[in-house]
């Protein structure tokens, strides 16, 4: 990874790993040859190691089995800072962002399959008032689960004092 510009805005690895586990949704980008292709998807962090549900076809599967190198990134908005001044370049905004690398692979064996769906489906609904029931190995069998191990996370945030 590149150095980043800003250090005062340099998130510590724990403090980043947590954004992770509390998000929900972000990019995943790859590359196609000399073409980019970013993708918005919904994860679950477990460890150091991010899981996705996939199609079991399409673009993402093709690039991915000819580059499986992928950088994921998460993003929070949280408005902008007070400025007296009228200028655009003076406004600053809280934010926080991770960006995260490492090669993609893929969950075949149908207990781990069924344990990353039941994870990533109660993550997904943890603020709802919904039970989320335990898949079973033999409800998976049409269901691609897409791991990263993370190699490399950055974090940056600018939040409010």
């Amino acid at each position: 990874m590149h150095p980043m510009r800003r250090q005062d805005r340099m998130m510590s690895r724990e403090d980043s790993i947590q954004f992770l586990k509390e998000s929900s949704f972000g990019v995943l980008a790859m590359s196609d040859g000399n073409e980019p292709y970013a993708i918005p998807l919904n994860h679950f962090l477990d460890g150091d190691t991010l899981y996705f549900h996939a199609a079991t076809e399409g673009r993402k599967n093709n690039i991915l089995s000819g580059n499986p190198r992928v950088t994921f990134v998460v993003s929070e908005f949280s408005g902008f800072k007070d400025t007296d001044s009228e200028l655009l370049c003076s406004l600053g905004a809280f934010f926080r962002s991770v960006i995260c690398t490492g090669h993609a692979r893929y969950i075949a064996d149908a207990a781990e399959k069924a344990r990353i769906v039941t994870a990533l489906t109660r993550h997904l609904v943890r603020d709802l008032d919904v039970k989320a029931p335990d898949v079973t190995p033999e409800q998976v069998g049409r269901v691609t689960i897409l791991a990263v191990d993370i190699e490399s996370i950055s974090g940056k945030a600018c939040l409010p004092v």
